[in-house]
C-alpha cells in the first residue's frame, strides 16, 4: 500500500497501524491488532517498542507477578507515564488512549470527553432512561408477550418513540432474573461498511457476555475478511454453549443500513440463530429481510406507527406527568385528532403552550407536513437566544459532550465569559429539549432526529457560519482520536486538504481491519481534482477498487498515477505498487500471463522491506506460473512468497503459499509430499483468525485422499472447508471443493448428487470464457458425465472447458482429458472412430505434460491413451501405455485417476496383468473398482457386443453379422476386433470358443 518513506530503527516501531521489526533488508511488519501482534507482545524477548506521530515509548514490566505495557514520554521536560494494559489489550484504540493520558496533564485545565475510541463506546450503551419518561404498560406488554419471536420489529417514521420504548423494555428486562440480557447497537450511516457493522455487533454481544464473540472478532482481525458464514457460524456456535438466560440483540435505527450484503448477513444470522438470541429492530421502513417467512412460521412479532401512537388517555398523562400541564379533557382529545398519537407533534404543541405561559386550552400540534415550520415559530423562536445561538452551530454534530460543544463554539480560547457546552446540554436535557443522553453518564448526547434535520436546515441558509464549525468539530475529533468522526466533519466543511491528510494517515489501517468500504466511500467523497492531484490518493483509490472488485474502473487511476510520477525522480516504490495492482487485477480476472509480467515488474521495484506486499505479489506470480504450466519458475516464487508470508506472520500469504507449493508437488508426482504441506499449515492456521485461510488447503487435502480412495475422509473434509468458502465472492478453491464433491458422488453412483454439485458451480461460476472457474467446473462435469454414458452432454461440456482453457491459457490437461473421455464413450457405444479421435487429441498432451514435467497429468493422459489403444486393438500399444502409467503412479499412490473410469479400466488391467505387468499397483487399483474376483467377461461388454458375440459363437462371418444387425461391414469389423482384445484372442476360432465358454452360445456344428 502506499508509504514513500519508511525509516530505520533499531527499536521495533510502530506508525500507521503497523509495527516494524528490524533494519535494512531485515525489516517486516505487521499489523497492530492481528494475531502476529499479540503473539509478539506476549514474546518475552520482546520488552519495548517506539509509536510515531504519539511520540512516546511502550515498555513490558513485571508488576505483582504479572507482565503489564506502560507507555513514556517527556511531556514539557518531565517523564511522564501511562498504563496501556496487557499484552492481549493493546488494541491501536488503547495506544491512542496512552497517548492522550501522557498530554492530559499538559492540558489539565480543560474539560476532558470520556472514552472515545475508533470504535465509539457509546454506541453500545443503552441511551439512559429520561427521569420522565411515560411508561406505556400496553406496549411492554405486547413486547413481552412477543418474547418467543425470533425478530422484533419496531417500525414508523420518525418521532414515534421507538427509541424511547426500547430503552424502557431494556430497563424492565434488566430488572427480571430469568429475561434476556440486552445488548445494545445505536447504528449511523458510516455501519454500512459490513465488517465495521459486524464488529459492532460482536462487541455489543461480548461487552455483555465476554468471549461469547472472542472468536468471531479474532477472524475479523485476520488480513482479510472471512466469509459472513464463517464469522456467524463461528458466533453461533458459541451462543449455542451460552449458559441462559439469552441474549436480547437491539439495533436502533436499523433503517441506515442499505448494504444488500449486510442484509443477506442478517437473514442468515435469523434463520440459524439458537433459541437464546432474539433480534430487535428499530426502523423508519420495513428492513428488507424475510419478514414474510418468519411471520408464517410464528417467529415474528412487528409493531407500526398505528401501534405506537398514543392514545387519547397516554396523550392525557403525557402532559400531566411530563409536561406538567393541566389541560382539559376537550383540549387533549383535540391534541389526539390533530396528531394522530404522533408523540413528537404532541410534545411540540406542549412546548409551545408550556412557553407561552398559556392555561387550560392545548393549541393543535403539527401534522408531519408542517413540522418545520411549526418548529421555527411555535418552539424555535420561543428560545432564549443563546440556546438558539448554541443548538445552530452545534447542529452538525452526530453526538456531543460539553469540550466538543466548546471547541465548536469559542475555538481553542475555550468559554472564557460564556456558558460551557456540558451546562448547556444539561440545561436542554433538563427542559426536554429534544437532546437524548447516549450514555448513562450523561456525556454525550445527540439531537433527536428530527429537530437536528430542523436545525441543519436553519444552518444551511448560512453556508459560510457552517464551514468554520464543522471545520473546528473535525480538527477538535482529530487531537482526541477520532478520525473516522474527524474526516467526516472536514469532507461536510469543505476542508479537502485537511481530510485528504487524515484519509491517507489512516488507510493502511483501516485495509489492515478490513473496512475497505469505509476507506473507498472517504475516497470517493473527495473532489475528483483532488484525487486526480495525488498520487498517493489515486493509488488507494485503485487499490479499493481492485479488492472491492470494481475491476473495470482500476486501469484509469494507475495510469493517473504514473502520470504524476512521470520524470526522471519517479518513485520507484510507488511505481512498483501500480504494478502491484495490475497483478492484483489480472490475477483476479484470470489473466496469467498478465499476473506474470506485472508481478515481476512490481517485485524489481518494491523495496526488500515491505515484506506483506512483496509477499502478496510473489504468491501471485508463482500461481500464475503453475497455472501456465511453469513449474520451476513457479516453485521459486511460491517459495519466496512463503519465506515473507513466515517473516511478517501474515496467514492469508502463508495460506496462499502453502497451498501453491502443495498443488506443485501434486502436478509433480510428489502426493506424499503435498499431503504434508497441507497437513502442516492446516495446523498453523488452526486458530479462529487462520480458519477461513486454511479451507483452501482443506479442499486439497481432500483431494489427494479421494485419489487415494479414502473417499469418506475426503468428504468429511470437504463438509468442513466448504461452509467456510461460500461467500458472495466464491473462491476458485470453492469451485475446486465442489467438483471434487461431484466426483466422489459419481464414485459412489450418485449420478444426480454429482450433477447438482456442477450445476450449483456452474451457476455461480462467472459466465465469461476468461475465467478459470468456468473450464475447470466444465472439465470435471464433461468427464462425469462420459464416465456415465451420457455422451452428447460430455461432449458439450468438454467443448465449454476447451474454449475456456484456450481464454485463459490454463496448460492443465483437464480439457483434453475431458473431450478425450467424451470421444471414449462415444466409442464404447459404436462410434468407431472416437477412440481414434482420443489418440490424435492425446499426443500433443502427453508431449507437453512430459515437457513440463506435469507427472499427475501423465498419467492421467496414459491410462486415457491405454484405454483407446485397447478398444482399437492395439494390444501392445495399451499394454505399454497402461504399464508406464502404472510405474509412474505407484510411488504417489494414485488410485481414482484409473478408477474412475469404471469397468473398461477393470478390462484393460486384467488383460495387463494377463500380459505380463506384474505390478501390485494394478491389483490395488482392480481392488478400489471392488473388481479382483469378478471374472472378465460380459459386464465388460456393450450391449452391442454383447449382440456381435452371441452371432459369433453361432458361426456367423462378418457379411452376416452385418446383414443382421443392419450396420456397415467396416463396423462389423471394428466391433469383432475390440471383442477379440477384450477376449485376449488373436484368431476367430479362439474368438468363437471364449464365447462359448462365456455363455454367449454352443460350439457350431459346422467348421469355423
Amino acid at each position: 500500500m502506499p508509504r514513500r518513506h519508511m525509516s530505520n530503527r533499531a527499536t521495533p516501531c510502530c506508525e500507521h497501524g503497523l509495527l516494524h521489526l528490524g533494519t535494512g533488508s531485515a525489516l517486516h511488519q505487521i499489523a497492530v491488532g492481528s494475531p502476529a501482534w499479540f503473539d509478539w507482545l506476549a514474546d518475552p524477548a520482546n520488552t519495548r517498542f517506539y509509536v510515531a506521530g504519539a511520540g512516546f515509548t511502550a515498555r513490558r514490566e513485571l508488576r505483582r507477578g504479572r507482565w503489564y505495557w506502560y507507555a513514556y514520554a517527556k511531556r514539557g521536560g518531565v517523564l511522564r507515564k501511562a498504563y496501556l494494559g496487557r499484552a492481549g489489550d493493546l488494541s491501536l484504540e488503547r495506544l491512542n488512549a496512552g497517548a492522550r493520558a501522557l498530554d492530559a496533564p499538559a492540558r489539565a485545565n480543560r474539560p476532558r470527553p470520556d472514552r472515545a475510541p475508533d470504535l465509539l463506546a457509546s454506541k453500545l450503551t443503552l441511551p439512559a432512561l429520561r427521569p420522565r419518561l411515560l411508561a406505556r404498560p400496553r406496549l411492554l406488554d405486547r413486547l413481552d408477550a412477543g418474547q418467543h419471536a425470533r425478530l422484533i420489529v419496531l417500525v414508523a417514521p420518525a418521532g414515534y418513540g421507538k427509541t424511547s420504548l426500547l430503552v424502557d423494555w431494556a430497563g424492565a428486562l434488566s430488572a427480571r432474573r430469568s429475561a434476556p440480557a440486552v445488548a445494545w447497537v445505536a447504528l449511523d450511516a458510516g455501519d454500512n461498511d459490513a465488517t465495521r457493522f459486524w464488529r459492532y455487533l460482536l462487541l455489543a454481544l461480548d461487552q455483555l457476555r465476554p468471549g461469547v464473540a472472542a472468536a468471531a472478532l479474532a477472524l475479523l482481525a485476520a488480513p482479510e475478511p472471512p466469509a459472513i458464514r464463517l464469522l456467524l457460524t463461528t458466533l453461533l456456535n458459541q451462543l449455542a454453549a451460552a449458559p441462559a438466560p439469552g441474549l436480547m440483540l437491539m439495533l436502533d435505527d436499523y433503517h441506515l443500513i442499505d448494504q444488500p450484503a449486510i442484509h443477506a448477513g442478517l437473514a442468515w444470522l435469523l434463520a440459524h440463530a439458537p433459541p437464546n438470541l432474539q433480534l430487535v429492530l428499530a426502523a423508519r421502513t420495513a428492513p428488507p429481510l424475510p419478514l414474510a417467512r418468519l411471520h408464517a412460521a410464528g417467529q415474528l412479532l412487528v409493531l407500526r406507527a398505528a401501534d405506537l401512537s398514543f392514545t387519547p388517555a397516554e396523550i392525557g398523562q403525557f402532559l400531566t406527568d411530563v409536561m406538567h400541564l393541566q389541560p382539559a379533557a376537550a383540549s387533549v382529545a383535540a391534541l389526539a385528532r390533530s396528531t394522530e398519537g404522533w408523540i413528537v407533534g404532541v410534545q411540540l404543541a406542549a412546548l409551545s403552550w408550556r412557553a407561552a405561559g398559556a392555561t387550560g386550552h392545548v393549541p393543535a400540534g403539527p401534522d408531519h407536513v408542517d413540522l418545520l415550520d411549526y418548529l421555527a415559530d411555535e418552539v424555535f423562536a420561543g428560545l432564549p437566544p443563546h440556546l438558539q445561538q448554541f443548538m445552530l452551530y452545534t447542529a452538525p454534530l452526530g453526538r456531543m459532550c460539553g469540550p466538543l460543544c466548546d471547541a465548536v463554539l469559542y475555538g481553542e480560547a475555550g468559554p472564557a465569559g460564556g456558558l460551557p457546552g456540558a451546562v448547556i446540554l444539561e440545561e436542554l436535557a433538563r427542559a426536554d429539549l429534544f437532546v437524548v443522553p447516549l450514555d448513562q453518564q450523561r456525556r454525550w448526547y445527540r439531537y433527536h432526529h428530527l429537530f437536528a434535520e430542523f436545525l441543519r436546515s436553519r444552518l444551511a441558509r448560512s453556508a459560510s457560519v457552517a464551514a468554520p464549525l464543522v471545520q473546528r468539530a473535525a480538527a477538535w475529533c482529530e487531537q482526541q482520536g477520532l478520525l473516522a468522526e474527524a474526516i467526516g466533519y472536514a469532507l461536510a466543511g469543505g476542508a479537502v486538504d485537511h481530510a485528504a491528510r487524515m484519509i491517507v494517515s489512516q488507510a493502511e489501517y483501516l485495509t489492515t481491519r478490513g473496512e475497505v468500504q469505509t476507506l473507498l466511500g472517504w475516497l470517493a467523497a473527495l473532489p475528483p481534482a483532488t484525487l486526480r492531484a495525488d498520487p498517493d490518493l489515486s493509488l488507494w483509490y485503485a487499490w479499493m477498487l481492485a479488492l472491492t472488485r470494481r475491476l473495470g474502473e482500476v486501469e484509469p487511476w494507475l495510469r493517473q498515477v504514473e502520470a504524476l510520477l512521470a520524470g526522471p525522480r519517479a518513485d520507484r516504490q510507488m511505481l512498483g505498487q501500480v504494478a502491484a495492482v495490475r497483478a492484483t487485477v489480472a490475477r483476479a480476472m484470470g489473466d496469467h500471463a498478465g499476473t506474470i509480467a506485472f508481478a515481476q515488474q512490481a517485485l524489481a521495484r518494491l523495496p526488500a522491506n515491505n515484506l506483506i506486499l512483496r509477499g502478496v505479489v510473489a504468491l501471485n506470480l508463482g500461481l500464475a506460473q503453475l497455472a501456465g504450466g511453469e513449474l520451476e519458475p513457479a516453485g521459486h516464487a511460491l517459495a519466496e512468497a512463503n519465506a515473507l508470508s513466515q517473516a511478517s506472520r501474515h496467514v492469508l500469504i502463508q495460506a496462499g503459499a502453502a497451498d501453491g507449493l502443495a498443488r506443485l508437488h501434486v502436478r509433480q508426482g510428489r502426493l506424499h509430499q503435498a499431503a504434508h504441506v497441507y497437513r502442516q499449515a492446516i495446523v498453523r492456521l488452526s486458530r479462529p483468525a487462520g480458519r477461513v485461510h486454511a479451507a483452501p488447503l482443506q479442499v486439497g487435502l481432500a483431494g489427494l485422499l479421494y485419489e487415494w480412495d479414502d473417499r469418506a475422509a475426503a468428504r468429511a473434509l470437504l463438509a468442513e472447508a466448504l461452509p467456510l468458502l461460500d461467500g458472495a465472492e466464491q473462491t476458485l478453491s470453492w469451485y475446486t471443493g465442489q467438483a471434487l464433491q461431484a466426483r466422489i458422488d459419481s464414485a459412489s453412483g450418485d449420478l444426480a448428487a454429482a450433477l447438482d454439485c456442477c450445476e450449483q458451480a456452474a451457476q455461480l461460476a462467472p459466465q465469461r470464457q476468461a475465467h478459470p472457474a468456468l473450464g475447470y467446473v466444465a472439465g470435471w462435469r464433461a468427464r462425469i458425465l462420459a464416465a456415465h454414458g451420457c455422451v452428447a452432454e460430455a461432449l458439450e461440456w468438454a467443448r465449454v472447458a476447451e474454449l475456456s482453457a484456450a481464454a485463459v491459457g490454463e496448460a492443465g490437461a483437464l480439457p483434453a482429458l475431458a473431450l478425450a473421455d467424451a470421444l471414449l464413450a462415444a466409442a464404447r457405444q459404436g462410434d468407431p472412430a472416437g477412440a481414434e479421435r482420443a489418440l490424435v487429441l492425446l499426443g500433443p498432451a502427453c508431449t507437453r505434460a512430459e515437457a513440463q514435467g506435469h507427472q499427475g497429468d501423465l498419467v492421467a493422459i496414459l491410462a486415457a491413451q491405454a484405454l483407446a489403444a485397447h478398444m482399437l486393438g492395439e494390444r501392445a500399444a495399451a499394454q505399454a501405455a497402461i504399464e508406464r502409467a502404472l510405474q509412474l503412479a505407484a510411488p504417489a499412490g494414485l488410485i481414482r485417476t484409473f478408477a474412475d473410469y469404471g469397468a473398461p479400466m477393470a478390462a484393460l488391467l486384467r488383460q495387463a496383468i494377463v500380459g505380463g505387468v506384474r505390478l501390485s499397483h494394478a491389483q490395488a487399483v482392480l481392488r478400489a473398482l471392488g473388481a479382483e474376483a469378478t471374472p472378465a467377461g460380459a459386464e465388460v461388454f456393450t450391449a452391442r457386443e454383447i449382440e456381435i458375440a452371441r452371432l459369433l459363437a453361432h458361426g456367423c462371418s462378418n457379411t452376416e453379422i452385418a446383414r443382421r444387425l443392419q450396420i456397415a461391414i467396416g463396423t462389423a469389423r471394428w466391433h469383432v476386433k475390440r471383442i477379440y482384445a477384450k477376449l485376449d484372442v488373436h484368431t476367430r476360432a479362439l474368438a468363437v470358443l471364449r464365447a462359448c465358454e462365456l455363455g454367449f452360445g454352443t460350439l457350431p456344428d459346422h467348421p469355423i
